[in-house]
């Protein structure tokens, strides 16, 4: 089959990898024009590094990634743990693979080269899809610049404002969770003895908590504060604010 992925993010690209795995060929179709230093931190489970063990990329990903000692609780103003979950080898006993944190552009970048590897011609950037049409067996992808592509499958992985799904099941308006959470990396060597521990951890509070964990063997920290609130209004993942909101 011909597979056809709108979007070139994590899901779209795990997804293609996983196309041609099982001998699909693959169109990946990315609305940006380069990958760049977008994002921030992502914890990968045991059983998402299964499959990128799958894919042969293990290796990769571990070289690019921090391999935490724990996962843990702990309360927010005293720094009590409430739980603490040995990791390291103890995952790999009992889960079968490693629990990583890697930076979203790391991750990213990984995956694009085993993409190209495999496939070099797969990847389309600045390709930005406007609407599909299909037959009985057949789907034909519109782009905004005109151009057509064909294929025996259409996957939309393009996000939260998904033309895909749009197009699919109608519009659609994201739902708030009531929580805005506020992501930032830093180098950790600019935090001296406030740098977090080596773990994922969660910093619980009442009607808001954080999360920090390390990057990049121990180079950067990720911290995400997330605030309970019902007064939100904007759906983002680049809004910038202060540091006073922050704080």
């Amino acid at each position: 089959m011909r597979v056809i992925i709108a979007g070139g993010g994590i899901g779209g690209l795990t997804t293609a990898l996983c196309c041609l795995h099982f001998g699909h060929d693959v169109i990946v179709l990315e609305q940006a024009e380069e990958f760049g230093e977008v994002g921030a931190g992502i914890q990968i489970p045991p059983n998402a590094m299964k499959v990128l063990s799958a894919l042969g990329l293990q290796n990769q990903i571990a070289a690019k990634a921090f391999c935490p000692e724990a996962i843990e609780t702990r309360m927010g103003l005293s720094g009590a743990t409430i739980f603490n979950i040995p990791l390291t080898a103890h995952s790999i006993e009992k889960w079968g693979a490693p629990y990583l944190h890697i930076h979203r552009a790391d991750y990213i970048e990984v995956l694009v080269a085993a993409l190209q590897a495999h496939a070099p011609e797969a990847l389309r950037l600045h390709a930005q899809l406007a609407r599909y049409d299909q037959t009985a067996d057949r789907v034909t992808v519109s782009l905004t610049d005109g151009k057509h592509i064909q294929g025996d499958v259409l996957i939309g992985a393009d996000g939260i404002h998904s033309k895909v799904r749009e197009q699919l099941l109608g519009p659609e308006q994201p739902r708030f969770t009531g929580n805005v959470a506020w992501r930032t990396v830093v180098p950790i060597e600019k935090l001296g003895a406030d740098a977090p521990p080596p773990t994922a951890c969660a910093w619980m509070g009442k009607g808001r908590h954080a999360v920090t964990y390390q990057l990049r063997g121990g180079e950067l920290v990720n911290f995400v504060g997330v605030v309970e609130r019902d007064d939100w209004t904007v759906e983002s993942w680049t809004e910038q604010g202060s540091k006073a909101e922050a704080a």
